[in-house]
C-alpha cells in the first residue's frame, strides 16, 4: 500500500491505478446532489474569503459568506 502526502504533487510512479466504479450497464451512473458547496480563496494573512453556496428548494443558491 502506497502513501501519499496530503495536497502534495503526485508523480506517475507511485502505483495508483485507475480504479473505477461499477456503473450501470444501461448507461446509467451516480447522481450527486450536494447540500451545500464551499469555495474558499486563502490569503496571506490567513483571512480566506469563504463562501457556501446552498440550493434553494425554489432554484438557484444562497451565497453566504463564512469567517475565517
Amino acid at each position: 500500500m502506497n502513501t501519499l502526502s496530503q495536497s502534495g504533487p503526485v508523480s506517475r510512479d507511485t502505483g495508483m491505478q485507475d480504479e473505477r466504479a461499477d456503473v450501470v450497464v444501461l448507461g446509467g451512473g451516480y447522481r450527486v446532489v450536494p447540500d451545500a458547496i464551499e469555495f474558499w480563496q486563502g490569503r496571506p494573512s490567513r483571512l480566506h474569503d469563504r463562501l457556501v453556496y446552498r440550493p434553494l428548494p425554489e432554484g438557484g443558491w444562497r451565497i453566504v459568506r463564512l469567517a475565517p
